[in-house]
């Protein structure tokens, strides 16, 4: 064999190993945003309620950003039917519903705004207090004054990988739970999970009380004194729907009857 053959046998080999190194990773990173499976802790992203005076209501799990415009589209048509069917809305932040950009940024948020822009029989409710979204607002604050450019690159990082997994999980119609998504991230090569780690157990600390299961349990209080009497739509961040102080466990909690509905994702 000359030198010739022995070297384009070297280089195809190297481009092998190369292709065959890529493909690993796509297949590593794709596990790795699809939670592995749906754990017994995960949920469905959209339910139907019923109360115990058989009012129809609706539970939306979003994102509130990054998706791409087809999947956005494909999102729009089918919650059209149920948003039509509802007058009384629940957003995380009652504005969230009242501006309407007109791409897909704004998540699904933005979707039902729109879906809601040429009507007038609807009403907002915010589930957030005002002293809550001020605090939310002072710990974001506080945490960019902690953190160095280092700190800020590596959570920076994180925060675009767990939407990454987020998204993936969601388009499969799954409510990643927090724990798994902790999991998924640890199985990806790179990422210092201590510092998402400790801003998680800071915001279970005062003066900010912000933690998922804090929020739901004060936005269960501020639903406790709605009459539920008309057709109604609950629209807050997926990662607040799974778990034992999800929405959902809460929402069956207090007697109402949750149905999941597969819209989109593995049925």
């Amino acid at each position: 064999m000359s030198g010739v053959e022995m070297k384009k046998i070297m280089i195809r080999s190297v481009w092998l190993l190369a292709l065959g190194f890529v493909c690993l990773q796509e297949m590593y990173l794709e596990g790795a945003a699809e939670g592995f499976s749906p754990g017994s802790k995960d949920s469905s992203v959209f339910y139907k309620i019923t109360t115990k005076e058989g009012v129809t209501g609706y539970l939306l799990g979003s994102v509130h950003k990054g998706f791409d415009k087809p999947f956005y589209d494909r999102m729009k048509r089918v919650l059209k039917p149920y948003v039509e069917k509802c007058t009384d809305f629940f957003p995380e932040v009652g504005r969230s519903l009242i501006s309407s950009p007109s791409h897909p940024e704004g998540g699904v948020e933005t979707l039902v705004s729109q879906l809601l822009l040429e009507r007038k029989d609807h009403n907002i409710f915010s589930l957030d207090t005002l002293l809550i979204c001020n605090k939310m607002k002072a710990f974001h604050r506080n945490l960019l004054l902690r953190f160095s450019k280092n700190q800020r690159d590596c959570f920076d990082l994180i925060q675009k990988q767990g939407l990454s997994i987020i998204i993936q999980n969601y388009k499969n119609g799954v409510a990643i739970h927090l724990e798994n998504l902790n999991y998924a991230l640890s199985c990806l090569k790179g990422l210092n999970l201590s510092l998402f780690q400790s801003i998680e157990q800071l915001s279970n600390e005062k003066p900010y009380d912000i933690s998922l299961g804090g929020r739901n349990e004060l936005w269960m209080k501020r639903l406790g004194v709605y009459s539920f009497s008309k057709p109604f739509f609950i629209i807050c961040g997926a990662a607040h729907l799974p778990g034992d102080k999800g929405m959902v466990s809460l929402l069956k909690q207090e007697g109402f009857v949750l149905e999941p509905i597969v819209l989109w994702g593995k049925k």
